[in-house]
């Protein structure tokens, strides 16, 4: 999450900000963001059991497809804490 949410950030310097020379910089976003990314991906994530089944039972592509490096698995579903 965070090596995608990358981005650019530069500074102008020179007389009076002119950008004679300009320095460049990756720079992460707020925490905030990627809490937002993170909790998206963790509400969308998928039992490893029932992947493993689709797996090896189908040939369609599209549900091969589904599963790519940036989607989150488990193995047990976390306890109720209320």
């Amino acid at each position: 999450i965070t090596q995608e949410s990358l981005y650019r950030k530069c500074k102008c310097h020179g007389v009076s900000s002119s950008c004679n020379v300009r320095t460049c910089w990756n720079t992460l976003p707020d925490v905030h963001d990627i809490a937002l990314k993170l909790q998206e991906r963790y509400t969308e994530a998928s039992p490893l059991s029932e992947l493993l089944t689709q797996f090896r039972y189908t040939t369609d592509k599209a549900i091969h497809g589904e599963l790519s490096r940036q989607h989150l698995v488990y193995l047990r579903d976390s306890p109720e804490y209320v």
